[in-house]
């Protein structure tokens, strides 16, 4: 037998492109995407990591467990990454310790946030999310960070459209400040803290509810009010089964993750929205 049929190559992934250690590990490990439970690319996968059965490392894949420290160790000796990406590893799985169990814990996303470079998406708890519900609470986050910010109630009115009233603006920055969204210098001067904020997914929350319903208000009155060379409005209605929901999910936030890193630029002055909507026109299993 060739030795080398068993040797495991390292893929190309960036693992500072992932705020999700299970993402970067399906990455990583099914660079085709042929993982599923009976993979023979999973057994041996397991093998080299000191398994016999696939079982623990199908768990973690799953996402119905975290990986114990000593799978840790293996999966950083298999994947062969170095001090920094072995931390960056080790850190995201603490963060979703905290997450799973309702906690926040910023200094972890700062040094996440350090080691990828200074951006970082990080989950908020629900609890928090609730306080920044608002469509604006994040707009006026991101125009914080705009190199021609004036601290300014009547100046982030204008800016804003008048869509916001200056009372608003100014509990906005109250909350965002506490919430360590935003901080101040020691010069006094507010600037964004180095994180991106990923809304809290799957929950039928009323404040998920009030912010995603916001947005769209905003759309519609771009729609009506700004010309199509300031705005871009398009939509697609097609067939496809309801079991696929999850995958087409899924590809929507990877597409918006896409379109983040392209586009993002951290010394813009403009704030946009890109919303992107996906649901049924159709019941399911209707007879006739």
């Amino acid at each position: 037998m060739n030795p080398e049929t068993n040797k495991f190559k390292k893929p190309i992934v960036n693992i500072f492109e992932f705020n999700n250690f299970r993402d970067y590990l399906m990455a990583a490990g099914f660079p085709d995407g042929s993982y599923n439970t009976r993979s023979n690319t999973l057994q041996k996968w397991a093998n080299r990591l000191g398994y016999k059965s696939p079982s623990s490392l199908n768990m973690v894949l799953k996402g119905s467990r975290l990986p114990s420290r000593e799978m840790q160790r293996a999966l950083i000796k298999d994947l062969s990454l170095n001090a920094k990406e072995a931390e960056f590893f080790e850190l995201m799985i603490e963060k979703e310790k905290g997450e799973k169990k309702g906690k926040f814990d910023s200094e972890l996303h700062e040094k996440l946030s350090r080691l990828s470079g200074g951006r970082d998406s990080f989950q908020m708890p629900l609890k928090e999310f609730s306080l920044v519900s608002k469509w604006y609470f994040l707009v006026i986050k991101q125009l914080v960070g705009a190199p021609d910010f004036i601290e300014d109630l009547d100046w982030i009115h204008r800016k804003l459209r008048k869509r916001v009233s200056k009372r608003n603006i100014e509990y906005a920055l109250e909350t965002l400040e506490e919430l360590e969204l935003i901080v101040r210098d020691s010069g006094g001067k507010l600037s964004p803290t180095a994180k991106s904020l990923r809304l809290p997914n799957g929950n039928e929350s009323a404040a998920l509810q009030s912010h995603h319903g916001g947005m769209i208000e905003q759309g519609f009155h771009a729609l009506t009010e700004l010309p199509t060379s300031k705005r871009q409005v398009c939509s697609l209605t097609l067939k496809m089964p309801a079991s696929r929901m999850n995958e087409a999910q899924d590809y929507l936030f990877k597409l918006l993750e896409e379109f983040d890193r392209k586009f993002f630029t951290e010394d813009s002055s403009d704030v946009y929205q890109l919303n992107m909507q996906l649901f049924p026109h159709t019941n399911e299993g209707v007879e006739s």
